[in-house]
């Protein structure tokens, strides 16, 4: 029925997001992500050999960009687009036999993501967050995007993330290992299947707006592995307490007993569960 019935996706798609948001309820959690699908033939519309984190390696599939809302009471997909790999774009017969609209251009998955956010804030989707991995985190375009859109993030960076201030430039790793002790605190990200996921977790007050707050968080397991595990950017408008008075160097920007360590571990852990439960990713 799907595919004889005639009718409009994207209507279908708008009409969902509305009753996801209203079902739900507001001061919600985005979830950008992309998925692949491993495919067989070579006909189906964006497949081709290309990386995807489901097998976790280099696989004949389609990419899918997703964007997913969560609160307390549930979560659903609101919106989705379709990666289209330069080899479709720039063969625009083999885009029109595979019902690919001739307006359809290249774009990257960042520029897919960053439409999805668009998307869901122009409907009025009721977002407080948003959350992406480092795929997405680490993309100053998409950070961007979403401090002009005044929206809170928690997004996964790689170690080797550059902090830029008018004291300098530091890599991430940097700034967490020259974290005093007293600057770590224990916090659970959630229960996992043997109960509590408990890490220490610590915070580093940057560069924002005044009435903004940007920050990055990291954890590490707590005693006696203290293995480092990956690190996130935060963006919000919750009230600090106990940062140092020096706003110009990173370095000695620290947050003890902080609203930051406990908002970012609330979504940073969900996020950093899902990711290390796959094969590491590659773009």
């Amino acid at each position: 029925m799907l595919n004889s019935a005639r009718w409009d996706a994207n209507a279908v798609r708008d009409d969902l997001r509305e009753y996801v948001g209203q079902r739900l309820g507001p001061d919600g959690v985005l979830i950008i992500d992309d998925t692949g699908f491993i495919k067989k033939g070579t006909t189906s519309a964006g497949v081709s050999r290309q990386y995807t984190g489901t097998s976790g390696k280099i696989d004949n599939c389609q990419i899918g960009v997703f964007a997913a809302y969560a609160t307390g009471h549930g979560r659903a997909l609101v919106d989705r687009e379709l990666y289209l790999p330069k080899s479709w774009t720039n063969d625009r017969e083999r885009c029109r036999e595979a019902k690919i609209p001739d307006e359809r251009t290249f774009a990257t998955k960042g520029e897919l993501a960053r439409g999805l956010v668009r998307r869901c804030i122009a409907a009025g989707l009721p977002v407080a967050w948003v959350t992406a991995d480092e795929a997405y985190g680490q993309d100053w375009s998409f950070r961007r995007l979403l401090e002009q859109l005044d929206v809170g993030y928690v997004v996964a960076v790689p170690k080797s993330q550059q902090i830029k201030s008018l004291a300098g430039i530091w890599r991430i790793d940097q700034l967490i290992e020259e974290a005093p002790k007293d600057a770590w605190q224990t916090l659970s990200c959630g229960d996992g299947a043997k109960g509590p996921r408990v890490y220490d977790w610590a915070a580093a007050k940057l560069p924002a707006n005044p009435c903004r707050h940007r920050s990055v968080t990291s954890s590490r397991r707590t005693e006696p592995c203290r293995s480092p595990a990956p690190s996130a950017l935060t963006y919000h408008d919750h009230t600090y307490r106990g940062a140092t008075t020096d706003d110009r160097n990173p370095r000695t920007r620290r947050l003890r007993g902080t609203t930051a360590c406990g908002t970012a571990t609330a979504f940073a852990g969900r996020l950093w569960r899902r990711r290390r439960s796959r094969p590491s990713r590659r773009r």
